[in-house]
């Protein structure tokens, strides 16, 4: 609902349409929603003249975005908001995206290496940015299939890195080079540029150090999931 072209599609529908948005305009509504937790996100939402609370697991506004959108598809099937909402409570992202792994010496990796675009990269640095005082380092391996603006894209992710804190950059493949030579025209960010993701996981295992956030996010062609491997192999589970 929050999308002006998506409700002009809607209104060429006869059939039924549930709609879902922060707008409060949406059949399924944001009333509040705190964000401020990487690890978990909760909500009140709105569904007609009902409300009714929901708690996730991970955090990240695009999150609470998916979750409405099930409940929205919950709703089509005449699955109460209350049931949808407590099996939402119970979700686990799928493996490479958006697991949390928690390992040795304090180390939290996200790994989204399964896939990665401009938008999903925004989404993901806006979570990175409320992960509170720790040491932030970001592996992120090429964007594909981009088209003619690859090169503007990737250097354009310079900003983003730097607003949400990163303080090692590691970019894995040729066009993750323009955001490394980005980041260094534009100071304030270590970046370092890597051929390949065996290149990244040694350095990542050298650079590393304890009580630090590693996100490693990624298309999954260019295999930055060896990264997350790597650094499993390397500290294993908690401890």
């Amino acid at each position: 609902h929050d999308d002006e072209r998506v409700r002009r599609l809607a209104s060429t529908y006869a059939g039924r349409t549930i709609s879902f948005g922060i707008d409060p305009g949406a059949d399924l509504s944001v009333e509040r929603f705190d964000d401020r937790d990487p690890d978990r996100l909760t909500a009140t939402l709105v569904g007609g003249s009902r409300r009714f609370e929901l708690q996730l697991p991970v955090g990240g506004r695009h999150t609470l975005m998916n979750a409405l959108a099930a409940l929205a598809a919950a709703r089509a099937v005449d699955v109460p908001d209350d049931e949808a909402a407590s099996r939402l409570a119970a979700f686990h992202p799928p493996r490479q995206r958006g697991e949390h792994l928690q390992l040795a010496g304090g180390v939290t990796v996200w790994d989204e290496s399964y896939n990665s675009n401009p938008a999903a990269m925004r989404a993901v640095l806006d979570t990175v940015a409320r992960a509170g005082d720790r040491r932030r380092v970001l592996i992120s391996g090429d964007m594909k299939e981009l088209g003619p603006d690859e090169v503007s894209a990737h250097r354009d992710l310079a900003a983003p890195v730097a607003a949400a804190g990163v303080c090692l950059f590691i970019g894995v493949g040729p066009l993750s080079a323009h955001t490394v030579e980005a980041l260094a025209e534009q100071g304030g960010v270590e970046a370092v540029a890597c051929e390949n993701a065996e290149a990244a996981a040694q350095l990542v295992l050298e650079r590393v150090s304890d009580g630090d956030l590693v996100v490693v996010k990624g298309s999954r062609s260019v295999g930055v999931d060896r990264v997350v491997e790597a650094l499993h192999d390397d500290r294993g589970g908690a401890a």
